[in-house]
């Protein structure tokens, strides 16, 4: 039967925190939605499947290998049925009237794509537990498409659009392991405007454990991030050309890695 709108949960080896992002999506005001779970090759969850799916209509599917966000969410796309697309990860969570926010706004308005704001919950682990240190509102920014060639400013839960959006703009960049969002989001910004609802309708999580700041993990994201500036350089004016250059080399020395010679 089809749904108006349909959430995408990509999940890995995280059961506990899927039932609450499950229980979250249960707990919406608006009741005419689906929920496509894509397992990325992770452990069994069938249990955790079983018991959501008395109050939610879910479609579970498995990937036999491990093949990372930008391709569950893929996979999650083309297994829906709704008018609209929006995503949560498997470790954050939604408010009651999130998806009721957004899918009444985009049903009343000529917008194909509208966000909403979000809270970024800081934890560090601390006696081997993970304990919230922060929790503050994630950018709350109006749309600006050249912002979007700079950096993101929306969580990836925040946003929804129509699915036919993406018969112009394609799917997930699967190669890219970091940024799949950012790349999806240029390119949408670049064919529609984004409506912006300053209302926090969701929260999503972040680690300080530092993994993501050092090592290979840092060099992939400077490495993917300066893909996408090289990817749509003609879309970039001199003034947003200046601002990329100035955000990798201020990234590069976050990570402590050496700034290469065409950045300095």
């Amino acid at each position: 039967m089809t749904k108006t709108v349909s959430i995408i949960i990509p999940t890995h080896n995280r059961p506990a925190t899927l039932a609450r992002a499950l229980q979250s999506i249960a707990a919406q005001s608006y009741i005419d939605l689906e929920v496509i779970v894509v397992n990325d090759n992770g452990c069994d969850i069938q249990n955790i499947i079983d018991t959501a799916s008395q109050n939610l209509e879910i479609k579970y599917l498995c990937h036999q290998t491990n093949k990372g966000p930008g391709a569950s969410r893929n996979t999650g796309i083309a297994a829906s049925s709704g008018k609209y697309i929006t995503y949560l990860d498997d470790d954050d969570v939604l408010y009651p009237n999130h998806i009721e926010t957004l899918a009444n706004f985009l049903e009343s308005s000529d917008f194909k794509i509208a966000y909403t704001d979000a809270y970024r919950i800081l934890q560090e682990k601390q006696n081997d537990k993970y304990v919230t240190i922060s929790k503050e509102v994630y950018h709350s920014q109006d749309f600006n498409r050249d912002y979007f060639l700079i950096a993101s400013y929306i969580a990836v839960q925040s946003i929804m659009h129509q699915k036919a959006c993406l018969d112009k703009t394609g799917l997930f960049d699967e190669s890219l392991t970091t940024h799949e969002d950012l790349d999806l989001w240029i390119r949408l910004s670049h064919w529609y405007d984004f409506a912006h609802i300053p209302q926090i309708t969701s929260e999503f999580y972040e680690k300080n454990d530092g993994i993501s700041q050092t090592g290979s993990s840092g060099q992939r994201r400077l490495t993917n991030l300066e893909l996408l500036y090289n990817r749509y350089k003609d879309w970039c004016s001199p003034e947003v050309q200046y601002v990329q250059k100035r955000v990798l080399q201020r990234m590069y020395n976050n990570y402590k890695i050496d700034l290469p010679p065409h950045l300095k």
